[in-house]
């Protein structure tokens, strides 16, 4: 897993009028640096068109960022641009949500990267044996090598205990943030703290911690699920990450009613 260590020599992005919620995704990911080298690869730029404009830009961006120089607003604009040709939610002046900018942002970038791929591999006999339709390995793409998780989902019928297991890839996860009076619940099924009650007079206070929301949000549940073989209809669900991330994305998602 990639630790980050902090950048003191590079240049921050000037906010140009509702863009601070750009420059904060920017910022943070050109601050990783195994996406910055990922987007700096040299043989993905020689394979990648002009008309990739967002993974341009960012290159851009990351290089002058780096140098210190005064065109690093633009490059963000220009990103800002690449990324509303996409989706006309991201239009320039427009306050926006972070965590939407970079879902979009990551996912318009693995599409101009893989349609590329694609275009290249109509030849089935051009590059089959080198892992991806261009010739260059899968690795070298910076949303998969960087942000891909894959998550199992065991499914197991509370009636035969029948087991399947299901797979589901993401680039981030949104954990929900609980109230205080979810958190003793949550404290309750967590191995860690599970049983600690009968040791102490009094038991200690459980904080909204990383590690306490994703040890709930992985937590065993029953839903209603119909079994192929018995035809049961609840199923008890054990969840598990199978492929880590170099980097893993967290959204803390908080519920203002509580």
């Amino acid at each position: 897993m990639y630790s980050p260590t902090i950048q003191s020599n590079v240049r921050g992005i000037r906010n140009l009028g509702n863009s601070c919620y750009v420059s904060a995704v920017l910022q943070g990911l050109l601050s990783l640096s195994p996406f910055t080298e990922s987007v700096s690869n040299r043989s993905l730029e020689a394979a990648t068109p002009s008309s990739a404009k967002i993974f341009h830009s960012l290159i851009a961006l990351a290089r002058n960022r780096q140098a210190k120089l005064t065109s690093a607003p633009q490059c963000a604009l220009d990103i800002m641009d690449a990324v509303s040709e996409h989706s006309s939610l991201f239009t320039r002046f427009t306050q926006e949500d972070a965590h939407e900018f970079l879902c979009g942002l990551l996912n318009f970038l693995d599409d101009e990267l893989q349609s590329l791929f694609t275009k290249k591999g109509n030849d089935k006999n051009s590059a089959a044996d080198n892992g991806s339709p261009s010739g260059l390995p899968l690795t070298l793409c910076p949303t998969d090598a960087n942000f891909s998780c894959q998550i199992e989902h065991m499914m197991t019928c509370l009636t035969c205990r029948h087991a399947e297991p299901t797979f589901e890839t993401f680039r981030d996860l949104s954990l929900p943030l609980p109230s205080k009076l979810q958190l003793p619940t949550i404290r309750r099924s967590i191995p860690i703290f599970a049983g600690e009650e009968s040791n102490e007079s009094e038991p200690r206070e459980v904080s909204a911690s990383i590690q306490t929301v994703l040890q709930s949000f992985f937590s065993e549940e029953v839903v209603e699920r119909k079994c192929d073989k018995c035809k049961g209809q609840t199923a008890n669900v054990r969840h598990h990450i199978t492929i880590l991330p170099r980097i893993l994305v967290l959204h803390l998602k908080v519920n203002r009613e509580n």
